[in-house]
């Protein structure tokens, strides 16, 4: 199998939903003022000053080469072998960490390693992410301090149907504590074949109970959309998964037949997801022919992705909006219509992935995740690391108000 895809880790559709792979940083009290200041009126200032973003091409720095390597690392394994107080360890344990410290030697985002190993349980959650269909509760999960916390309830799903609510914390899962556990592990044990039961021990607020959930199909919706007021139709991207276009698709004609004049695209919450279905997506708001993405292979000339077939949307007034969270995937649609001059970027800097990694199976049922190409949008470059700059900067705020939101609409009804 060999699956080109752009996101931030593994895409973890799991029992659970996605886990969107970085964390955005924290508002001042100041930011969040200047943010709604700009909802309030200065817009129009802040969009006559803003230009096309400013990419640059950043190298990485390289660690220190041993030489006689090769010879060398058979000495080191003699002596962890015959010396190392733990030791000896098996020798699968041995070559494990060789070829985990042979990727580590890639480029690697930090605390997002784009070039890894997988395991069977990781590969097996990949391929149902990107599917968009999973076999668990229904709920998306999140770490916040530590604590599992119920971020959505995914429609249709069996927690649908139960009390469970956003904000809820997951102490425990089949009456095993889950305090220390990484997220993966977690959604490991709310998972489970079609039909069975998994308990969740659930805290709110101060009330404690268990919720006996039986495990189902859950189809993952990766786009929401919403009509607003004056004509402006939103639609929310959270990854790039098999039916990602055609759900877009669907939508948007919804919205249409609903009057709507102006789109905003939220990829706020959007790490990624695959390469085909990206450029699909981007197809349905840019003219037949238009450059979307240029890959840049190793031994190969470079690639130009283009759009195709003719849309109703394909001249619609649009903002984009982004943040820390929007990467890979998001980042090309996003560079893709700004180049084109078809949408105001406004938001935070985006995460900054610039690279296209394929999946290849191993033949003892792990996988490599490997990048294969760098992208960038047509007549810039962007570096790994870093991110596309909004053309209006309008920081998220802490409380119910969605800022961003308000800022886009002010900027498309003014």
């Amino acid at each position: 199998m060999k699956t080109e895809l752009l996101t931030l880790g593994l895409f973890l559709f799991t029992a659970c939903d996605v886990l969107v792979g970085c964390d955005a940083p924290g508002d001042d009290a100041a930011g969040v003022a200047g943010a709604e200041a700009a909802v309030d009126g200065e817009l129009d200032t802040l969009v006559a000053k803003a230009g096309a973003p400013v990419l640059h091409m950043r190298a990485s720095d390289a660690s220190a080469v041993m030489p006689d390597a090769k010879a060398t690392f058979e000495q080191v394994r003699e002596l962890v072998q015959s010396k190392y107080v733990e030791g000896p360890l098996t020798d699968d344990a041995l070559w494990t960490g060789a070829t985990e410290g042979m990727l580590d030697r890639l480029v690697q985002l930090p605390g997002h390693p784009v070039n890894t190993l997988l395991d069977p349980r990781e590969l097996a959650e990949l391929e149902a992410g990107t599917k968009g269909s999973i076999v668990g509760v229904g709920v998306a999960i999140e770490l916040v301090a530590d604590v599992v916390v119920v971020r959505e309830i995914i429609g249709d799903g069996p927690a649908s149907e139960a009390n469970l609510e956003p904000g809820d914390r997951i102490l425990g899962v089949d009456g095993t504590r889950i305090k220390g556990m990484s997220l993966a592990d977690v959604v490991g044990r709310i998972r489970g074949e079609v039909g069975t039961e998994v308990s969740l021990f659930v805290q709110r607020d101060t009330e404690e109970w268990t919720e006996t959930l039986e495990r189902g199909a859950v189809k993952v919706q990766t786009v929401k959309a919403e009509m607003l007021a004056n004509g402006v139709g939103l639609l929310r991207v959270t990854s790039f998964a098999k039916r990602t276009a055609q759900e877009a698709r669907a939508h948007l004609e919804t919205l249409s037949e609903q009057g709507m004049t102006s789109l905003i695209v939220d990829f706020r919450k959007c790490p990624g997801g695959l390469l085909d279905t990206a450029i699909d997506t981007a197809s349905l708001l840019l003219a037949p022919g238009t450059d979307i993405v240029v890959l840049e292979k190793r031994d190969a000339p470079d690639e130009i992705r283009r759009s195709e077939g003719a849309t109703p949307w394909q001249s619609i007034d649009t903002v984009a909006l982004v943040g820390p969270h929007t990467a890979s995937g998001a980042e090309i649609v996003v560079e893709a219509l700004a180049a084109a001059g078809r949408t105001v970027v406004l938001g935070e800097e985006t995460f900054g992935k610039a690279t296209v990694e394929s999946i290849h199976e191993l033949q003892n049922g792990w996988a490599l995740k490997l990048s294969i190409s760098r992208f960038h949008a047509p007549g810039s470059e962007r570096a790994v690391g870093e991110g596309v700059q909004p053309d209006i900067v309008v920081p998220h705020g802490d409380g119910e108000r969605d800022v961003q939101l308000d800022a886009a609409i002010k900027v498309l009804t003014r």
